[in-house]
C-alpha cells in the first residue's frame, strides 16, 4: 500500500503495541506500508516522539512486528539526526543531538523483568554528538540505551539512560571536546547523565592549564570526567605531562581539580594516590612513593606523603623517595616549593621529614670526578637547590649520623650542614655536640637503615 500524505498518525494501539495512542508520529513525503509483513518504507522521514525527541533521515524501514527500524542518510553530506533531552538526577533536562550515516532503532524486553522494555538506538559511520551544549564528540559508533522503561512507550526514549561512543580502533579513537578546550580521546566513552559524568577507557588527551594556551597531556586506562564538579579522575596506569612542571605517573588513582566560577577555570591541583612518581621537567630529578602526592598549581608546591600503619609507622619499603644523578633520599614525606622561571620549574625549598635516610653513590667513568659513597640519617632535612645547601636535624634525644665511606669520615651531631659543590664535592660541618666517631649503638642504627654496610 503506497501512501503520499505528508502526515500519517499511527494509532499503535490497534497493533497492541502501546498503552496509549499517538506514541509517535511519522512524517514523510513518500510511504509504503505492507500490512502482511508490518513493514513500513519511507523517504524524507521525520519521526516525532511525544516528549519532543525527533529522528530525521533520508530513508527508513520500520518493522512493527520486530519493533525495529533502520534509518539511512542520502548524499555524502547528509546524516541521520536524532535530537532530544536526557534528564539528570536533579531532573534537569540536557539537550542531545546525535548524527550518523545510519541509525538502527530496536525495542527489547528487559532481561530481568519481562514487564519492562529496553530501547536502543545505534548510530554508525561518521558519528557526531552534541551533548549538553558543552561537549562535541566524534566516533565510529554510538549507542543510546534506555534501561528503565516500565511500559513500551517511546515518550521515555530520552528521559534516562546511557550513551556510549566508540572509536573504530586503537588507531582511530573516539574524541570528546569540551568548550573550554579540553580534549579526550578514548577507545570507548560513556555519557552517564544521571550521574553527571563521562567515563572513558584506554584514554589519552589534553586539558587546558591555568587559563593559558599551554596544555597538560593525560593518558590513562580509565577516566571519569565530572564537568560540573570540575574534576577529572584517572584510574589504573595514568600519566599527566606538563612540559613546564614535569610528568606525574600513577598506578592507583589520580584527580585533576579545577577551581573557579567558570567551567574553564584553571587547574588548582593534581592529587595522586597509590604508587606514584613525579619526574621533573629537567629530566634529572624524580620523586616517588606509595602514598599520596599533591601537585598544587596555585600554591606552587609538590607534596608527597607515605602510607602509615595503625600505629602511625611507615615501613622503609613504603617510604617516599627523591633521586638525581648522584643519589637518593628516602623519607616519610617531602614538600617542594617551586617557582616558574622562563617557563620552567625552579625548586626553591625542599622540606623532608620522618626517618630520613640519604645515600649518595657515584662511580665515575672518567677521572674528572672521584668515587662517591656517602650515607646519612636524620629526622628533618631542609634543602635549598639554588645554593646546594642542606641542613640535617635530629629530634630531641636523637642524633644526625653522617658516614663518608670513601674518605672514612664519621660525624655524629644534633645538627649538620652539608654544602654540595659544582663538582659534587661535599663540605660537612656539625652543629652542637659533635663527635667524629660512632658509638656501637650508632653503628647499629646506621646498619639498620643501610644493611649492606654490615
Amino acid at each position: 500500500m503506497k501512501l503520499s500524505r505528508l502526515f500519517i498518525f499511527f494509532y499503535l494501539i490497534s497493533f497492541g503495541l502501546f498503552a496509549d495512542e499517538q506514541a509517535f508520529i511519522v512524517d514523510a513525503k513518500v510511504m509504503e506500508f505492507d500490512a502482511n509483513t508490518q513493514l513500513l518504507k519511507a523517504k524524507d522521514v521525520v519521526i516525532a516522539f511525544k516528549n519532543g525527541a525527533k529522528l530525521m533521515s533520508h530513508s527508513a524501514e520500520l518493522d512493527f512486528e520486530s519493533l525495529s527500524g533502520v534509518m539511512s542518510s542520502g548524499e555524502d553530506d547528509e546524516f541521520v539526526v536524532f535530537t532530544g533531552m536526557i534528564t539528570d538526577k536533579n531532573e534537569k533536562p540536557r539537550p542531545i543531538v546525535v548524527k550518523g550515516k545510519v541509525m538502527i532503532v530496536e525495542i527489547q524486553e528487559s532481561e530481568t523483568n519481562s514487564s519492562q522494555q529496553r530501547i536502543e538506538v545505534v548510530a554508525e559511520k561518521d558519528v557526531e554528538i552534541l551533548y549538553d551544549r558543552d561537549f562535541t564528540a566524534y566516533g565510529d559508533r554510538a549507542v543510546f540505551r534506555n534501561e528503565k522503561v516500565d511500559e513500551l512507550d517511546f515518550s521515555s526514549l530520552t528521559d534516562s539512560g546511557t550513551l556510549t561512543l566508540e572509536g573504530e580502533s586503537e588507531e582511530h579513537l573516539c574524541r570528546v571536546e569540551h568548550k573550554n578546550g579540553d580534549v579526550i580521546e578514548a577507545l570507548r566513552m560513556s555519557f552517564l547523565p544521571f550521574e553527571n559524568q563521562i567515563d572513558g577507557w584506554h584514554v589519552h588527551g589534553s586539558i587546558t592549564s591555568i587559563g593559558k594556551l599551554r596544555e597538560v597531556i593525560v593518558k590513562s586506562d580509565h577516566i571519569c570526567w565530572l564537568p560540573k564538579e570540575k574534576v577529572i579522575r584517572l584510574d589504573g596506569k595514568s600519566l599527566i605531562l606538563d612540559e613546564e612542571v614535569g610528568s606525574l605517573m600513577s598506578n592507583g588513582s589520580l584527580e585533576i581539580i579545577r577551581e573557579g566560577p567558570s567551567e574553564n577555570a584553571p587547574i588548582k591541583k593534581v592529587v595522586a594516590k597509590g604508587e606514584v612518581r613525579f619526574d621533573h621537567s629537567d629530566e634529572e630529578h624524580s620523586l616517588g612513593g606509595f602514598g599520596k602526592m599533591v601537585l598544587d598549581y596555585q600554591e606552587k608546591k609538590l607534596v608527597i606523603t607515605s602510607p602509615k600503619d595503625k600505629n602511625g609507622f611507615t615501613s622503609p619499603s613504603q617510604q617516599a623517595f627523591f633521586k638525581d644523578s648522584v643519589g637518593k633520599i628516602y623519607a616519610d614525606s617531602f614538600e617542594i616549593t617551586y617557582e616558574l622561571e622562563k617557563n620552567q620549574v625552579k625548586p626553591i625549598d625542599v622540606l623532608i621529614k620522618g626517618n630520613v635516610r640519604m645515600q649518595n653513590q657515584y662511580i665515575p667513568d672518567t677521572t674528572i670526578r672521584e668515587i662517591l659513597e656517602q650515607y646519612a640519617i636524620a629526622d628533618v632535612v631542609k634543602y635549598s637547590p639554588s645554593t646546594n645547601k642542606m641542613i640535617l636535624k635530629a629530634s630531641r634525644g636523637n642524633r644526625v649520623l653522617y658516614y663518608d665511606k670513601t674518605k672514612g669520615i664519621q660525624v655524629s651531631a644534633p645538627g649538620l650542614f652539608i654544602v654540595r659543590g659544582s663538582n659534587d664535592e661535599f663540605k660537612v660541618r656539625g652543629k652542637g655536640n659533635v663527635r667524629l666517631k660512632f658509638t656501637q649503638n650508632e653503628i647499629a642504627e646506621l646498619q639498620k637503615y643501610f644493611p649492606f654496610l654490615q
